[in-house]
């Protein structure tokens, strides 16, 4: 049986996973966080915490929803919410007036991380956040229905 060593989270770790996943991303300039786009989604990845051991991930999708869906948007996130644990997910209007659903996930990682446990997680974190998001626009295509 071979046992992998334990990290501090950090944001080097994080670019090591996911180059392990082969994703490309970018560091944010003044700031501590690291971006990626992955399919039509832009995540934001960031380390929050008293000693930075919590990884949070917050994600934007490129589409934007009608303002007149609001209420039938807050409804799916509400029921998202209430059925699945995660991402969590809620309901977001720009100062441009612009209406999406955003989704983010936290991690609490305090007793430290093997790369391969922050690589599962970040592709646990891709997958369901892409699956909230295929069934928001499968849901929004059919008129809401069920």
């Amino acid at each position: 049986m071979t046992t992998e060593n334990l990290y501090s989270l950090s944001l080097d770790l994080v670019e090591q996973a996911l180059t392990d996943l082969e994703l490309y991303y970018f560091k944010y300039v003044g700031r501590e966080a690291l971006g990626l786009f992955y399919d039509e989604l832009i995540l934001n990845i960031s380390l929050n915490g008293e000693n930075n051991d919590l990884l949070v991930v917050e994600i934007t999708p490129f589409d934007k929803v009608p303002m007149t869906e609001y209420d039938n948007l807050r409804q799916y996130v509400n029921k998202w919410n209430a059925t699945t644990i995660w991402p969590r997910a809620y309901t977001s209007i720009s100062d441009e007036g612009v209406l999406r659903a955003m989704c983010d996930d936290a991690i609490d990682l305090e007793s430290g991380v093997a790369l391969s446990q922050l690589t599962e997680q970040i592709k646990r974190i891709l997958a369901t956040a892409s699956m909230f998001y295929e069934q928001l626009s499968a849901a929004y295509n059919q008129g809401w229905e069920e």
